[in-house]
């Protein structure tokens, strides 16, 4: 069979099975918890496996493998920064996130935040932050699936990335995040074997890992087994650190660890997850390198796997259009996840602060300001009392459904509006991804683990957390120590001791419920 037919048969298979994943996700769903995070009883293997799904997409089968071509040795060092982080979320982050959230019943990040410091603002300003870094994020990854479908079947990248954002929608909206875990599950596995596929095919087209040294010998090639000469070394761990940090820090990482069913489930999920991320990018990271001399003169480091794919060297028909469908499925690996982290953000964390002002202006004569506020922090669940008093169980199920068929269409238009920023991106995969986890760390990382792990904080040191990182990550690059030192680390200090100051100075916001996990 040719290439094409192999590709069509596999793709149609594939889309057969995500679709019904999709609708089995939909069948095991009833409610907002079970669309937003899986009813929080999901299992450890599941979770672990989408966890390195989730975060390998083509930003890392395209944008990783790819950048040692430019950066070369230093570059493999995102292998232990990957596992060592990974290693720290499931460990400081799963057991306490998962406690916490089930006892302030918190379906997402800013709902997190707002709810344990008691502030609607902070709740606001990150579920705002969180939309803009994810659209950055999903730019790049469909830059990545773009750039491969244009370099191996000769379609338009628009037509591709139109395809992507139609069969990524259709399973996401269907089944939420029941339909997004059993699909990762699908999609890791696909990745797995493809890393494995990738590695062997170079390996054998470069004639042995070997010729890896004679690239070492080469005037033209030795600087790529150098330290601080292609980049310098405190901007290459920079960049290093801020595509992973995301690990402890993004929606749509600890999204996993809200839907775990369990301490017992969180443990099993350390290993999968860890020992999977050592295998696949200790497999990926070398590729670019390997691929020097088999493509000179490449400008564009996002292109050297579509580009490898497409000169069929160490390739054939059949293993190419299998890695043209594992990477398609990293591509929906993590498009899913997303696209779910910015519906449920702007549906529960965005949508309710503006029916809160609503509310708020037509009862303003008849409430007390103290009662107003407290209407703003618990609106949802306060509606959802008052519907079962006035109307019964009717009027509740009423509202999840209009609750579930909004945050649907809020998937769509997600979709809809990274496919358009997609057209002209702003930046490569590396630096999209790069910057987008900087966001994440230099303004969550104070938050969520000093949240996670110290009684003490409130509304105004995680808006000062913020508003500091996100300064810092912006005004950098006009400072003159730019060239030199990546901006998430200025940022960090910066945002973690703004947090520390202001906590210092300003009442602990700690919910009574919460009291029981910082007893000495």
């Amino acid at each position: 069979m040719s290439f094409q037919a192999v590709l069509g048969v596999l793709l149609v298979l594939y889309l057969a099975l995500m679709v019904l994943l999709g609708w089995v996700g939909r069948q095991r769903t009833h409610g907002v918890g079970d669309y937003y995070v899986g009813g929080r009883s999901l299992g450890g293997v599941a979770l672990g496996l989408s966890f390195f799904a989730t975060y390998a997409s083509t930003n890392s089968y395209l944008g990783f493998s790819g950048k040692s071509y430019a950066y070369g040795a230093p570059w493999l060092l995102l292998v232990p920064f990957a596992v060592g982080l990974s290693l720290l979320a499931w460990t400081l982050v799963a057991p306490r996130l998962r406690e916490f959230t089930g006892v302030l019943d918190s379906l997402t990040i800013p709902d997190f935040l707002g709810t344990r410091f008691d502030s609607p603002a902070a709740r606001f300003v990150s579920a705002v932050l969180v939309l803009l870094a994810s659209l950055l994020y999903l730019t790049a990854v469909y830059k990545g699936i773009g750039n491969l479908f244009e370099s191996l079947l000769g379609i338009s990248y628009l037509t591709a990335v139109g395809l992507v954002l139609a069969i990524v929608v259709t399973y996401t909206s269907i089944g939420g995040f029941h339909s997004v875990v059993r699909t990762d599950v699908v999609q890791a596995l696909l990745m797995i074997g493809a890393a494995v596929l990738l590695f062997v095919g170079t390996t054998r087209a470069l004639g042995g890992v070997g010729a890896l040294f004679e690239l070492s010998q080469h005037p033209e090639t030795e600087s790529l087994f150098q330290w601080n000469v292609v980049v310098p070394t405190s901007v290459l761990l920079g960049t290093l650190f801020a595509t992973t940090v995301k690990f402890l820090v993004e929606p749509r990482q600890l999204s996993r660890f809200f839907a775990l069913k369990s301490a017992r489930e969180a443990r099993r999920g350390i290993w999968v997850s860890t020992l999977t991320f050592f295998v696949v990018f200790s497999l990926l990271t070398p590729l670019g390198m390997m691929a020097r001399p088999l493509l000179l003169g490449l400008s564009d480091t996002d292109r050297v796997i579509p580009e490898l794919l497409a000169a069929g060297v160490g390739f054939g028909p059949v293993s190419t259009a299998f890695l043209m469908l594992a990477i398609l499925s990293a591509a929906m690996s993590s498009l899913d996840s997303v696209l779910l982290v910015m519906a449920s953000t702007f549906e529960r964390d965005v949508m309710v602060k503006l029916r809160v002002r609503s509310f708020e202006s037509q009862s303003l004569e008849a409430q007390s300001l103290e009662a107003q506020l407290l209407e703003a922090q618990s609106l949802e669940t306060q509606s959802r009392e008052r519907e079962s008093q006035e109307t019964g169980a009717a009027a509740a199920a009423a509202r999840t459904a209009s609750t579930l068929r909004s945050t649907r269409s809020w998937v769509v238009v997600f979709a809809l509006l990274a496919a358009i920023a997609a057209i002209r991106p702003p930046g490569g995969i590396v630096e999209l991804t790069s910057f987008s986890g900087a966001v994440f760390g230099a303004c969550f990382l104070p938050p969520v683990l000093l949240g996670l792990h110290w009684r003490r904080g409130s509304g105004a040191s995680v808006l000062t957390a913020i508003g500091s990182g996100l300064l810092v990550l912006l005004i950098w690059r006009f400072t003159p120590w730019s060239k030199t030192v990546h901006a998430v680390f200025p940022a960090i200090v910066l945002s973690t001791s703004g947090y520390w100051l202001v906590a210092h100075q300003t009442a602990a916001a700690l919910p009574e419920r919460l009291e029981q996990f910082f007893v000495r």
